[in-house]
């Protein structure tokens, strides 16, 4: 049988073929792990678990632990894997899960933050009713009302379903205040007696028990044979090309067949399944952990970006510890019953925090995200704030803001320079940059939070530092020395 060849048709088959070879490796499901991640960027998200009255020196590292400087300003950093072990570091991370964040070096501490100025109560610079006092009209809003009205982080196509903001505080602790033109306003949140609302207005969204998350990463993972078999049937049914030229065609698509098949054995379809009703709650202990456990699911199914969870230590004698103190853990804290008690209110109070934020937060967020070759806890950063800075046994511990120290969990995808404890110089810089550190690695603009302070620049109030502060020239800046 002789066969018939066209040089125009054969040019078109090649021409036509080549599309297709050329097309498969620029597919984002057949990418290396590495160039897929920066493909496909997850989005930006923030958890902040805020701890109130402060810290003790003698639970976490001295300052003199960081001999490495870095930068010009006086900072100084050490990897806190060359510490020991995270229960080393401080016994309130006793959780194996810090140990492996440790290892990994997602976890990274700022210590020696300056946030002294004080409004009303002398509570400082709050961490997340930051910058302005619960008790005052500072006139600057908190961080989380900042990225709640990004317009960069929820741009208006933003889904209705998205709670832009998930506040949590329990106990009493009201802490969510945002400047209001004269006024002041306390934000909508959760308590111990709203969880059924939670539940009801963050999950209501998610029908039929599962939903796709809203990591769109699995979305790119289309059927390939799909995309090439149009072309593909051009090519077989075409009278003009030899039987040489079909059978390898048919080889071809062979091959791709194969490829797809173990690539939907390696990575299937991930669902983001609805979590059970908790019902009405009134166990307190039973509140946080259920609340930690459905942010975690909030987190994972794309519902927020962003969540804060207060941790106020208003007798929390229902803590196991904490119920022979001779006195509420408040006073406690604040040294009414001499140091020991004092320290024992403080570490156990953080540890069982501490343990139920690993195993009920950290913990389901520490699996793969799609297909980045990162966790979700990598692809985020869940910061432990406290109020207040670090204070010695003994003192009254009275939120003063001087020596202020804030862990965090992850690093936005390698934004942050995680792994380390690094302390700031001996003249401070202002907590606010701190905050504008937070605010750009969540990709917020200056445009976006500027405009509330006296001078357009910078993040809060800075009205209680010297004019001759010698960093001064830094004060309207994040801390560039723990990003990448």
């Amino acid at each position: 049988m002789s066969m018939y060849y066209c040089k125009k048709t054969r040019r078109q088959f090649l021409v036509g073929s080549g599309k297709t070879l050329l097309a498969l490796p620029l597919l984002p499901s057949l990418m290396p792990v590495e160039a897929f991640a920066q493909a496909a960027t997850p989005p930006k998200r923030m958890m902040m678990f805020w701890f109130d009255h402060g810290n003790l020196n003698v639970l976490w590292p001295a300052k003199s632990a960081a001999t490495t400087a870095v930068g010009s300003s006086g900072m100084r950093e050490v990897l806190l894997r060359n510490l020991g072990t995270a229960s080393t570091i401080s016994p309130v991370l006793n959780n194996p899960l810090y140990e492996t964040l440790k290892n990994n070096d997602q976890m990274t501490i700022v210590r020696g933050l300056d946030a002294s100025v004080r409004w009303g109560s002398a509570h400082g610079n709050f961490v997340v009713a930051s910058a302005q006092d619960r008790n005052s009209e500072g006139g600057f809003p908190s961080i989380e009302s900042v990225l709640e009205s990004s317009k960069t982080l929820y741009p208006d196509s933003t889904p209705a379903y998205v709670r832009k903001a998930i506040r949590v505080g329990l106990l009493g602790a009201g802490l969510f205040y945002q400047k209001v033109g004269s006024g002041v306003q306390v934000l909508p949140h959760y308590e111990d007696w709203t969880i059924r609302n939670f539940y009801n207005e963050v999950f209501g969204s998610l029908t039929a028990g599962t939903t796709a998350p809203a990591d769109n990463t699995n979305e790119l993972k289309s059927n390939i044979l799909n995309r090439v078999f149009g072309a593909y049937t051009g090519f077989k049914n075409s009278r003009k090309i030899s039987a040489e030229d079909k059978a390898r065609l048919e080889q071809h698509m062979g091959y791709i067949s194969d490829l797809q098949k173990s690539l939907v054995q390696v990575a299937p379809t991930p669902t983001c399944s609805k979590p059970a009703d908790p019902g009405s709650v009134s166990d307190p202990a039973l509140c946080n952990r259920i609340y930690m456990d459905l942010l975690a699911v909030a987190f994972k199914c794309g519902l927020t970006k962003v969540g804060v969870m207060a941790l106020e230590a208003q007798d929390p004698q229902w803590i196991p510890g904490l119920s022979g103190l001779g006195t509420n853990v408040h006073d406690a804290m604040h040294g009414s019953r001499g140091s020991a008690i004092q320290r024992t209110a403080f570490e156990v109070w953080w540890k069982y925090f501490a343990n139920m934020i690993a195993d009920r937060f950290l913990a389901p967020l520490n699996v793969e995200e799609g297909v980045t070759g990162r966790t979700y806890l990598e692809n985020m950063v869940t910061g432990m704030l406290c109020a207040g800075g670090m204070g010695d046994l003994g003192d009254d511990n009275g939120h003063q803001g001087y020596d202020s120290q804030q862990l965090l969990i992850g690093n936005m995808g390698g934004a942050l320079r995680s792994g380390r404890y690094v302390t700031m110089p001996s003249s401070g810089l202002p907590y606010n940059c701190f905050l504008i550190t937070l605010l750009q690695l969540m990709g917020v603009p200056p445009s976006e939070y500027a405009f509330a302070t006296p001078n357009g620049q910078g993040f809060g109030y800075y009205g209680e530092f010297p004019t001759n502060h010698v960093l001064k020239g830094r004060f309207y800046q994040p801390i560039s020395e723990i990003l990448t």
